[in-house]
């Protein structure tokens, strides 16, 4: 059987069609948040200036505020200033480690092509529901 990616009408749908790279997204238990949030990496971009983090947070409760910085640099803002760093880590050189290492021995794909494939395709699903105002894609 085929799978068929479709946005929720109302906030799922917009929530992905938006145009900014941070968006809040929240509501009531069944709002369609968790598929969007599988969804959401393809909105990742990378176009800015390369000296400004891509990732960073800042989150604001009881009077203290924690920013994270680029997944290196966490800051509390509290009662007394907290901060902790560390290298960062995405994993590329380990993956670029398994995929040599498969090559030399002549061994399986780190990432078996079936899944290289359902994610390409439901990659251009996804795009073709959104240029369709969300209409059912097939893949």
């Amino acid at each position: 059987e085929k799978v068929a990616f479709k946005p929720n009408p109302g906030p799922q749908t917009e929530f992905l069609a938006a145009s900014e790279k941070e968006v809040l997204y929240g509501g009531a238990r069944g709002g369609g948040k968790s598929y969007a949030m599988l969804i959401d990496p393809l909105r990742y971009f990378s176009n800015g200036n390369a000296h400004l983090p891509k990732e960073y947070l800042e989150v604001f409760s009881r009077g203290s505020v924690a920013v994270l910085d680029d997944f290196k640099t966490l800051t509390v803002y509290g009662k007394s200033l907290q901060k902790e760093s560390q290298r960062q880590d995405k994993g590329h050189a380990a993956g670029v480690q398994a995929f040599l290492a498969a090559i030399r021995v002549g061994g399986p794909s780190p990432v078996p092509f079936d899944e290289i494939d359902l994610v390409t395709r439901a990659t251009f699903a996804v795009l073709e529901s959104i240029a369709l105002k969300g209409a059912a894609v097939k893949l």
